[in-house]
């Protein structure tokens, strides 16, 4: 049956296998970096593993555990469409660097994949087709266009009809864009191997660890954590999602509430 999972009081589905988890500690005392990430999900687990392959010194910091929050919650598809259509995003930023924009999109899932290869695990990545909806007919005359401006940049896409959305993946849809260019991938698995690997190479991190204050002081930045623990850092990189915006003076986003649902492959689901 269909299983609904709650981040907040459920177990996530990447977290149901039995995984490798190295054991990460609280820090306790004062400590120098060259460059501090704080977060540590997938996406500071990208950013340490890039930083230390290029010569750099750097020290992760979690509130909580590594992994344990929205990189537990993703939905594990790797695609290269912005919340931006190309068509609009031509209109806001211009041609060139609007097609540059979804071409880099592509371009990171190959380095994803590459970047595996060099890992001791495979992270379950796997190339994907992808499926872009419509859920109202409004919809249907924009992406159509879509589909049009794609195919003229030379993005591997296929308008699909309804007919052929309900023939060949049981969708009941007005239209779709189909691209040839995703992927999918284990979250969770990913950014644990990426840290096995950056700590093979130095990487320090931390759990357990909550940044209470952020300030710089001449060419450094220092970090107070709740138990008044200093961090000294010649960088700091914020990667901790919608968390973020407890650092920022604007207000950027609004939270609300998402869900998920998995399930085995080829299940029927209800009518409703």
């Amino acid at each position: 049956m269909p299983m609904s999972l709650d981040l907040r009081t459920g177990k996530p589905v990447w977290s149901i296998n039995k995984l490798r988890i190295a054991q990460h500690k609280k820090l306790t005392n004062n400590i120098r970096s060259e460059v501090v990430v704080i977060g540590g999900g997938i996406s500071g687990a990208l950013i340490a593993h890039r930083l230390i392959n290029l010569g750099m010194q750097v020290t992760i910091i979690d509130s909580r555990k590594i992994g344990a929050e929205s990189t537990s919650a993703s939905t594990a598809i790797l695609s290269y469409e912005a919340d931006v259509n190309l068509g609009e995003l031509i209109k806001q930023i211009g041609r060139r660097a609007a097609v540059r924009a979804y071409r880099a999109g592509i371009e990171a899932i190959e380095s994803i994949g590459e970047t595996i290869k060099t890992l001791d695990d495979s992270c379950d990545f796997k190339k994907k087709r992808s499926l872009y909806l419509v859920s109202d007919l409004k919809d249907v005359k924009l992406l159509e266009r879509e589909c049009k401006t794609r195919q003229k940049y030379n993005f591997n896409v296929t308008l699909l009809q309804k007919h052929q959305l309900a023939k060949l993946f049981s969708l009941d849809a007005p239209c779709a864009i189909l691209s040839e260019e995703a992927a999918e991938v284990n979250p969770l698995k990913l950014t644990l191997a990426l840290f096995r690997c950056a700590q093979g190479k130095g990487l320090k991190v931390f759990i357990h660890t909550k940044v209470k204050t952020y300030r710089r002081q001449g060419k450094e930045s220092v970090l107070t954590t709740d138990d008044n623990v200093q961090v000294r850092a010649r960088h700091v990189v914020f990667a901790t999602g919608y968390e973020s915006q407890q650092w920022l003076k604007q207000k950027s986003v609004r939270l609300v509430s998402s869900y998920a649902i998995a399930s085995v492959p080829g299940m029927k689901f209800p009518k409703g």
